[in-house]
């Protein structure tokens, strides 16, 4: 066979692993990472069938800025995915970040998720995390308030390390509130929320009742 012959069969070749892997068809690798709205996330799985998958999310650069909410699910491409993890340091240093919505998918939050984060003022923590590493937000110089959404989290040490100045809201009729959960943290004060008739009340940890009006991301007492 001729060399001119060796050629042709190399170019039909190449169209032919051309054809059937078009980008279109390509999954992205476990591992690899794609950005969409200030957040960066990293694939830990995916069903090539159904073609969906879990991510884990953190930002994107230290510049992130404003009020986040962290989506519970993002596509990429063909694939949808959730949003389960919360790895450590996901967030820490970012000095410009104003709130941040964390999604139902979120089992736990990592250890420096928000630490140092200096203008972070307001959390909100689905029902479904269960436990809070160290150092989560510690040095959140002003931070005032976190609103827990499910049964009490298990803490590790120091999770809110010289963030001293936090109001915590949790759902009263969810298990686990008492006076030993924060473990006699300093100048961290528990309430718990009754919504009745369109009202919402909260109850401070020393059971005195006020009324609570929830607008922008904020509870104001109004005695």
């Amino acid at each position: 066979m001729t060399k001119k012959f060796y050629h042709v069969l190399a170019v039909m070749a190449l169209c032919l692993i051309a054809i059937v892997f078009t980008p279109s068809q390509l999954k992205a690798a476990i591992g690899e990472t794609f950005t969409k709205d200030q957040l960066k996330y990293t694939i830990y799985t995916e069903d090539k069938a159904t073609k969906t998958g879990t991510v884990s999310v953190e930002a994107e650069s230290k510049e992130i800025s404003g009020d986040i909410v962290i989506p519970e699910f993002v596509e990429n491409g063909e694939y949808i995915y959730e949003v389960t993890i919360l790895p450590d340091g996901a967030f820490s240093s970012c000095k410009y970040l104003g709130s941040i919505v964390i999604p139902n998918g979120i089992t736990s939050i990592g250890e420096s998720a928000f630490a140092w984060c200096s203008i972070l003022t307001y959390v909100t923590i689905p029902d479904n995390v269960t436990s809070i590493a160290s150092w989560a937000f510690c040095n959140c110089n002003l931070l005032s308030i976190i609103h827990f959404k499910g049964d009490a989290p298990k803490l590790e040490p120091n999770v809110f390390s010289d963030s001293k100045y936090i109001t915590i809201y949790y759902q009263e009729e969810k298990k686990g509130w008492n006076s030993s959960w924060l473990r006699g943290i300093p100048g961290i004060e528990c309430k718990g929320l009754i919504e009745q008739n369109g009202v919402i009340y909260a109850y401070r940890s020393d059971n005195t009742a006020t009324y609570c009006v929830y607008t922008n991301n904020d509870y104001t007492d109004v005695v």
